[in-house]
């Protein structure tokens, strides 16, 4: 048994990433059957994967130097057989930004739209990789201060089965980027002012009264992915 070999299924590792940890597990396959008069199985057929080409993937890493700028990374799908669904990144008072990408490997090749292609950027928001709560997208109002944040962007993917229920076809849609952070008042009650273009807050901080502690809130903004296009 290999201790510790961890691989980047995506390919997007950078300068300053360290990986924690990775998965690749086989696509579980369903199951159909015929019953006799009794309903006892007496044929079972499994579909779904019976190629064993389709893994669900994830990789893990902690942004440990250096910085990270989010817009020179694309979602969707990054080669044939290479889909990545969604990037999450968080952060913390009590420890270094955590970066986790999720995604599919055996993917058939996507047919994109005419003139685009099948990937979203992100925008250019800047992590730092150091021990710190860091604003995504927001500044926080004087008064309170950030105990944590989180970014997550993310596309569907869309998958066609063929007459024996094994899929044939992928697409993917709709890339859409969510923003949160957590503020403790100290001064004056939790704040934020959503600074990244074009984003939309969807909820303000509010203000959660604690029994013998500091006032707390969470607020949270969404942003739409573009996808790419190509040169005409």
């Amino acid at each position: 048994m290999a201790f510790a070999g961890h691989v980047d299924h995506f390919g997007i590792e950078a300068e300053g990433w360290e990986i924690l940890k990775s998965t690749k597990t086989a696509r579980a396959m369903a199951r159909a059957d015929a019953r006799d008069e009794d309903n006892d199985i007496v044929d079972s057929t499994w579909y779904g994967n019976t190629a064993g080409t389709l893994f669900d993937a994830t990789v893990e890493w902690v942004l440990k130097s250096g910085s990270l700028d989010l817009s020179t990374i694309d979602i969707g799908e990054l080669a044939t057989g290479k889909f990545l669904g969604s990037l999450t990144v968080a952060t913390s008072q009590d420890g270094w930004p955590k970066i986790t990408a999720t995604g599919v490997l055996g993917t058939s090749a996507m047919t994109a739209p005419s003139g685009k292609t099948n990937t979203f950027a992100l925008p250019a928001i800047t992590i730092t990789g150091a021990k710190r709560a860091q604003p995504l997208g927001f500044t926080t109002t004087a008064g309170c201060v950030l105990t944590g944040s989180e970014v997550s962007a993310s596309v569907d993917i869309a998958e066609q089965t063929d007459g024996e229920g094994e899929p044939c076809a992928h697409g993917l849609s709709g890339g859409v980027l969510t923003g949160s952070g957590t503020f403790t008042g100290t001064t004056g009650s939790p704040a934020w002012t959503v600074t990244l273009t074009d984003a939309e807050e969807t909820q303000s901080p509010g203000d959660e009264t604690a029994e013998a502690g500091y006032n707390t809130g969470t607020g949270a903004y969404e942003y739409i992915l573009e996808r790419g296009t190509t040169p005409p």
